[in-house]
């Protein structure tokens, strides 16, 4: 007898609208640490001393930078991105003021000078996002990558999910902060070495 194929897996993607009603369902609990990602509803895990102190220095570097009348420093809260994906970067700056404060919504990745993922552990889904940061149009993208003591930097986004300058800045380098005039060593921003 011979074996037949199985039929092909087909998996269904969420929106982001549906995840919202599951969480007003009760189906998701709301405190629960997840991300829409290319439809897919991902776990994300705990955060580790190393990227909390990132997550947190580079915050508070960002406040000090930007200023705190212009300028709203989100970290680790969900804006909006597209159809099929609500991320939760780790650290965002945006305008004080724009179209989410009267439409009661979360801001659009575009709408942010910056989004940054820290990577600690979590390289595989953090470059899984550079695409759709990139179609969603979010204007800088960052990613810190701990273990390698580097930050990538994506600029120029384009609507097929590449990027005009991917730059990677190694730890004695600096970084342009988007939108102002200021410059940020990379070593500032992660903890003394051991």
């Amino acid at each position: 007898m011979a074996l037949q194929a199985p039929p092909e897996v087909r998996t269904r993607r969420f929106t982001a609208d549906e995840v919202w009603q599951m969480v007003d369902a009760g189906i998701i609990d709301g405190n629960e640490r997840l991300e829409l990602i290319d439809g897919e509803i991902c776990l994300v895990s705990p955060s580790g001393w190393d990227h909390a102190w990132v997550v947190e220095e580079l915050g508070n570097r960002f406040m000090r930078l930007y200023g705190l009348d212009d300028y709203i420093v989100r970290m680790q809260s969900t804006v909006g991105g597209s159809e099929f994906y609500l991320p939760e970067p780790d650290v965002g700056v945006r305008p004080s003021q724009g179209p989410w404060l009267s439409e009661r919504r979360h801001p659009r990745v575009d709408e942010f000078l910056i989004i940054v993922e820290v990577s600690a552990t979590s390289q595989y889904l953090d470059r899984r996002k550079v695409r759709s940061y990139a179609q969603a149009g979010t204007p800088v993208y960052w990613i810190v990558d701990i273990p390698s003591r580097s930050v990538t930097v994506h600029q120029g986004p384009r609507p097929d999910g590449t990027w005009d300058h991917v730059t990677e800045v190694a730890e004695s380098g600096e970084l342009t902060v988007p939108g102002i005039d200021a410059r940020l060593a990379v070593k500032d921003i992660f903890p003394a070495e051991k």
